[in-house]
């Protein structure tokens, strides 16, 4: 059979524009948006106000990434006033080359990417009021995961008037460790005919698809990745086809035109594996014309989590000294990382903070002014991302809170956290910490400190007291407020076996729980906080509630959803069972008490259980492992306040709870729930067995127990929209959109809504 070429792409008449345009960042006096072009061709935002009808624009020349494709920020200043944009304004846009008109008549087709009336694409001023304004969050956008492409559904709130105001992406926006097989071929026939492969001297001879495995493991990764993008130019090709459809190819071949040349020998693909992997990214490419769309419309902000590198991306210290202390002479681990870095700071990071890469002398600016198609210089990438050194070793014991690469006191290398406030328009705080790169570790192999203490002050600063006062968003990839049992419980003891801390991610907040309570401190000095979390391909709320003395009392939302699309086995498990486990108290609320010390008395009778304690069970189940006598010998002390109680601690100097908060709603009058209750209702009283009141009781059971499917966890694909209702003190409110698709089994579509209270009147 011979080898199978993907077609090329008719580059004599290649659209003008590739990818985007996506709306990055927003505030009351610029915007930028992101675009992939096909030239060179300086180019020029175009912005109309819709009611006053005020023109701006702003122009951009783009910088070349292959031979054929380039990219651009485009920012421009405000259009109304005193060059605003202002609040609830629509702004009409649309992108024109600087001189003459799209050439080969490719020009874009503004009308696709309109919503409404409008003829071009738009976005709305940002509101200056907290009651109006709308944050959709998402995370972990899988082509071939299972389930349609959640981030679709915000089409329909669109249309429906509701638009969010922004779009938060709160990681794993592309998985570059888990492509599909007809996905990578896409990707090498767009290196093939936009990039032209220029990293031959390190990684040539290309494996054969499916074919990575065992060259990935040898570079130190931990990922299950027959299909890992190592070079810069696959990176790039899986954003854009993750972002537009416009280089798809037009049919994506079935097994027997690419078996036997095309897959590698005893890779474990299959005919029936690449089958179901090729219905599930032509669900994905389905959704695509609509995400686009929506990505045109709604000013977007991202953060990196660890697929858009590699699957547990500095995991561990052992980990970190595996991948950045590669020895090999072309250093093959340390070049995927540099790679994956550098295409998110291009594809991702430059729209979070344009201001940063237009200033002069800044790492960022340094970074797009040198050669990023070809002859990249390395070590200089190296630096300006932020890669750890070579040899990378543990710190002393009294160096703990250093964080895994010096925090840059200069413009030598990124930082990629950030923020916005009142300062850019945002009726609040906005504060997106970066969980991967400054990590810190206090073991070769324990659980990481997602944020090293030492950082902790630049990325989550203290709040002023205005800050402190009024309400913050924080965007943290991984929940903070995670699930107890995973988390205290199944991940540490999966990470007792051999690479099990690999095995279930084990690197949640609470890994490091000194880590994790100098985390809660700092939190506990806003009054309100939301904080938008992904990561773990399911969706919940937690609230906490945090008290110390002579401080006024702290209130958190942690609203997380989780995944866009990747509907997995467990994720639809938690999905029809988080309502039981819910019952059982197994995921309940929880009470906690700390102390800033404990006399060495104190200490001791933790030696032995309590006497007479009625405790929960597995709060006795701590205290019989030794994890409570572990966990009262570090600062701060904070342990179960049952547990506290129970060995006469007396008053703590600081306490918070933590509880999950569920959708509690009843079913809507007419709905088929309702209809089966009703039934129910209306056949009176009955004496003895009969069987069709006993069939209604069983029928009305069985509708209740579909109806709170979802209502605790929701482990289908998934969007939500975040507001603030301010009629009495302050509610943070979500409405989590989730759908189901036919390879989940499920029907059920529904919307989750969930609400905390963040202040009182």
């Amino acid at each position: 059979m011979p080898l199978y070429l993907p077609p090329l792409l008719d580059l004599d008449n290649k659209p003008a524009i590739l990818a985007g345009p996506i709306v990055r960042k927003l505030t009351r006096t610029s915007v930028s948006v992101w675009i992939a072009l096909s030239s060179a061709t300086p180019v020029t935002l175009q912005i109309r106000a819709t009611s006053s009808n005020q023109q701006g624009s702003g122009s951009a020349t783009p910088i070349q990434v292959g031979d054929n494709i380039y990219l651009a920020l485009i920012t421009t200043d405000g259009v109304d006033g005193s060059g605003e944009f202002l609040p609830g304004e629509h702004y009409q846009y649309w992108i024109t080359p600087e001189i003459g008109n799209w050439a080969r008549g490719d020009a874009p087709i503004w009308s696709e990417l309109a919503y409404g009336a409008y003829t071009t694409p738009s976005f709305i001023g940002i509101p200056d009021d907290l009651a109006t304004l709308r944050i959709a969050h998402t995370s972990c956008r899988k082509p071939h995961g299972g389930g349609i492409d959640g981030l679709t559904q915000l089409d329909a709130d669109i249309i429906e008037g509701e638009r969010p105001h922004c779009l938060m992406l709160g990681g794993d926006q592309i998985y570059a460790d888990d492509v599909a097989a007809p996905m990578m071929l896409q990707i090498q026939r767009l290196n093939r005919d936009l990039f032209h492969n220029n990293e031959d001297d390190v990684f040539a001879p290309l494996p054969l698809l499916h074919g990575r495995q065992m060259l990935n493991d040898s570079f130190g990764f931990s990922s299950v990745a027959q299909n890992h993008l190592w070079q810069f130019d696959e990176f790039m090709a899986m954003y854009l086809l993750a972002w537009s459809d416009t280089l798809w190819l037009d049919t994506i071949p079935d097994w027997a035109e690419v078996a036997d040349e095309n897959i590698a020998n005893d890779s474990g693909m299959t005919e029936a594996l690449w089958d179901e992997q090729r219905s599930a990214i032509l669900t994905f490419h389905e959704g695509l014309p609509t995400v686009r769309k929506i990505l045109a419309n709604v000013p977007v902000y991202m953060m990196f989590d660890d697929h858009e590198i590699t699957d547990d991306w500095n995991i561990s210290h052992q980990w970190v000294k595996d991948v950045y202390h590669n020895s090999r002479p072309n250093m093959e681990a340390r070049r995927i990382v540099c790679n994956g870095m550098l295409a998110y700071t291009l594809c991702q990071h430059w729209g979070n903070v344009p201001e940063r890469f237009s200033l002069a002398g800044s790492a960022e600016n340094q970074l797009l002014n040198q050669p990023l198609h070809s002859n990249r210089n390395y070590n200089d990438l190296e630096q300006k991302l932020g890669l750890p050194e070579h040899n990378i070793n543990l710190p002393d014991a009294n160096q703990l809170r250093t964080p895994m690469r010096p925090f840059p006191t200069g413009e030598e290398s990124l930082t990629y956290h950030y923020q916005l406030s009142s300062a850019d328009g945002y009726p609040l705080r906005i504060i997106a910490v970066d969980p991967r790169s400054f990590r810190g570790f206090s073991s070769n192999t324990g659980p990481a400190a997602l944020i090293a203490p030492d950082i902790l002050d630049i990325q989550i600063p203290a709040p002023t007291a205005q800050q402190a006062d009024s309400p913050t968003v924080i965007i943290m990839p991984a929940p903070f407020l995670g699930v107890h049992l995973l988390e205290h419980y199944v991940q540490p003891l999966i990470a007792l076996l051999p690479g099990g801390i690999y095995k279930l991610d084990y690197e949640g907040w609470t890994g490091d729980e000194t880590a994790f309570e100098q985390v809660m401190a700092r939190l506990a000095q806003f009054k309100s906080i939301a904080i938008l979390s992904g990561d773990v391909h399911y969706g919940f709320t937690k609230s906490a509630s945090c008290q110390k003395q002579g401080q006024p009392d702290s209130q958190m939302a942690q609203f997380t959803v989780s995944a866009a699309k990747n509907a997995e086995v467990k994720t639809i498990a938690i999905h029809l069972l988080g309502d039981l486990i819910t019952k059982l108290g197994i995921e309940r609320q929880r009470d906690y008490s700390g102390f800033n010390s404990l006399t060495t008395a104190e200490k001791n009778r933790f030696f032995t259980p309590p006497n007479n304690a009625n405790l929960p069970y597995d709060d006795m189940v701590d205290v019989l492992l030794g994890r409570t006598l572990r966990r009262v010998q570090e600062q701060p002390i904070v342990i179960s306040k049952e547990i506290a109680e129970a060995y006469n601690l007396g008053n703590p100097d600081f306490s918070y709870t933590i509880k999950p908060v569920i959708d509690e709603s009843l079913p809507t009058t007419g709905s088929s729930t309702h209809t089966a209750i009703s039934s129910v209702n209306n056949t009176g009283t009955w004496n003895g067995w009969d069987i069709d009141n006993s069939v209604d009781v069983v029928e009305a059971l069985q509708a209740c127990d579909l109806y709170r499917m979802g209502r605790a966890f929701a482990g289908l694909p998934q969007v939500a929209q975040v507001s603030f209702n301010t009629d009495s003190g302050i509610k943070a409110q979500q409405v989590l959109h989730y759908a189901s698709s036919e390879d989940t089994g499920l029907s059920i579509a529904t919307d989750v809504i969930t609400e905390v209270e963040l202040t009182d009147v």
